[in-house]
């Protein structure tokens, strides 16, 4: 069981990376939907339940996420 929720979590991570990825890119050019997609992921429910599986407040997390990408 153990293992499932590893597999659960690693997506999970996986989808936040992504997210991070996209909005790093900027809203500009051919990745501007991306961007767009990923900042309404950080408003979402699934990122703070996937920030709050792993310890990490949501705002903060969103706060990182977009100052990297300036």
């Amino acid at each position: 069981m153990q293992e499932i929720k590893d597999a659960y979590l690693e997506l999970a991570l996986a989808i936040v990376k992504q997210a991070a990825e996209d909005i790093r890119a900027g809203p500009y050019g051919k990745r501007k939907g991306y961007y767009r997609t990923a900042m309404g992921f950080t408003r979402s429910y699934l990122f703070r339940l996937i920030c709050d599986t792993c310890g990490v407040p949501p705002d903060l997390a969103r706060k990182l996420m977009v100052e990297r990408r300036d």
